[in-house]
């Protein structure tokens, strides 16, 4: 009669490849689950960032046209705002803490926005009075492909984007997560 010792040689090394194999699985679906949370950011501020301006419209007539902050290229970790122009100040958008997302308040037609951004999924039903004024645009690269070998590739960026007329919030655009 045998007596059992243990585990042999190639029981082990089977044990531990599929121990390998589901941790590789649970980082995998870890990650896509970070960057679906961190994603949220731009559909908050989006909306956050659209109120205001609607409200700084109807007390001044106008809405207040940003450049892009912060300035520095949207970046896989969490930035410090920084308004230096005081644009966003303006409207009384200042978020707590850090941003992933680089925000922009445009002109509709602006070279900032493919026009295939908004293709097919704009609903003209939802305008108020049927003439798109600004679009708010988030750009984010949750995933670090936004920038490879030195170079900055803006297709690979995370897009969120709405209007003024819409308030739905269009996108993610060009994810790949």
């Amino acid at each position: 009669m045998r007596k059992d010792r243990g585990m042999t040689l190639l029981e082990l090394v089977i044990a531990i490849s599929i121990i390998a194999i589901l941790i590789a699985l649970a980082i995998n679906q870890y990650q896509k689950y970070l960057y679906r949370a961190r994603s949220v950011e731009a559909i908050i501020n989006l909306d956050s960032i659209r109120n205001l301006e609607e409200v700084y419209s109807a007390e001044h007539g106008f809405y207040i046209l940003t450049d892009r902050v912060p300035d520095e290229p949207p970046h896989p970790w969490a930035v410090e705002w920084s308004d230096p122009r005081g644009e966003f100040a303006t409207i009384g958008f200042i978020p707590e803490g850090k941003v992933f997302y680089r925000y922009k308040v445009s002109r509709y037609f602006s070279n900032d926005l493919k026009k295939e951004f908004f293709t097919g999924t704009f609903d003209s039903t939802l305008a108020r009075d049927g003439i798109i004024d600004i679009m708010i645009v988030a750009a984010g690269d949750l995933d670090g492909d936004g920038e490879i070998n030195g170079k900055i590739d803006v297709n690979n960026y995370s897009y969120y984007g709405t209007t003024d007329e819409n308030t739905k919030i269009i996108g993610p655009q060009y994810d790949d997560f």
